[in-house]
């Protein structure tokens, strides 16, 4: 299921024929882009109650998808000029291959189960805000993933699985998850308009002349100062669940019987903010950033039961491991 909205808007509004730049500079100027996409994946392999006889038995669930976003706002204005970007990304996906345990299986070969769960998201949003008063930049990208990879003997009891060779059960993880967030923000003193330099002589003897030095403008000189804020963040809450797993079963027997749960993904996130207020009078300049990753992580090989006893015969392996990789950047 794929759902994607996506908002762009951008309002300027003009006072006087010119800007204080001299030019067609608006005064006002807020702009906005806002990308939601939000996905649900689910890929089954299942063997319900069944009696099989056969050479090789294979399960196979994957989940593959890719995801790239960019979302860019930005202004310049006389005035005000107040810019954002934002992208949020919500992820449920489910890879999942399965063999019920109160199935009767005889296979001369090799049992796989396998489930693999792939995540590539690429997501970044910059905004860049410039005037002579005031300017504010603000941007953010979030992400919110639900994923699961399971392989296992489940659903029921009491089943007996004769493997003449080897017999595993792979559950995996991996991708990469990547999140960009600028923004920036630049405030300073409308540059002087023409004219300063032609002074009449009746100005000059009222001293009108003396009081403003050549090439500064009345605007200018009156200037009041400018304030310049910028901020962005990166947000990252996961819930996941990597699972290989027998239950339940009767009996199992395999030359090996081997269940592996691993997590490979790597997460890098860089955020960016910058606010620069130049002014010959007084001026502020305040920039943050802010990066957070949270959530919950289950990695498990599991032999249990509920209720009566299982049998396994065979060499048994089972390993959980977490590959994963965090590498978060904030300036």
């Amino acid at each position: 299921h794929y759902s994607t909205f996506n908002k762009n808007r951008k309002e300027s509004t003009i006072a006087g024929a010119k800007g204080a730049l001299g030019d067609e500079t608006p005064a006002k100027v807020i702009g906005g882009n806002f990308t939601l996409m939000i996905e649900k994946t689910e890929a089954i392999a299942k063997i319900g109650t069944a009696t099989i006889f056969a050479n090789d038995l294979e399960l196979s669930g994957d989940t593959g998808h890719i995801g790239v976003g960019i979302n860019a706002a930005g202004g310049k204005a006389s005035d005000k000029s107040i810019n954002g970007a934002f992208n949020h990304t919500a992820i449920d996906t489910l890879a999942r291959a399965e063999l019920s345990a109160g199935s009767t299986v005889d296979l001369s070969g090799k049992l796989d189960a396998d489930a693999t769960e792939l995540v590539t998201q690429i997501k970044f949003a910059g905004a860049v805000s410039v005037s002579n008063d005031t300017a504010a930049g603000v941007s953010a990208v979030s992400m919110n993933t639900t994923r699961k990879a399971q392989a296992q003997i489940n659903s029921g009891s009491g089943g007996t699985v004769n493997v003449g060779g080897k017999a595993t059960f792979d559950a995996l993880s991996k991708g990469a998850i990547i999140g960009g967030a600028v923004a920036a923000a630049k405030t300073s003193d409308a540059p002087p308009t023409s004219g300063a330099s032609g002074v009449s002589s009746s100005d000059t003897a009222s001293g009108a002349g003396a009081a403003s030095p050549s090439g500064v403008s009345q605007a200018a000189s009156s200037s009041s100062g400018g304030l310049a804020v910028s901020g962005s963040a990166i947000v990252l809450v996961e819930d996941v669940d990597i699972a290989a797993k027998i239950k339940d079963i009767g009996s199992l027997s395999a030359t090996d019987i081997d269940l592996t749960a691993i997590d490979k993904t790597t997460k890098v996130f860089v955020a960016g903010a910058g606010s620069i207020a130049s002014s010959m009078q007084s001026s502020t300049g305040i920039a943050g950033t802010f990066v957070f990753v949270g959530g919950s992580k289950t990695i498990s090989a599991l032999i249990e039961t509920s209720n009566s006893a299982t049998t396994l015969t065979g060499n048994v392996k089972t390993k959980a491991t977490d590959n994963s990789g965090y590498f978060n950047f904030a300036a």
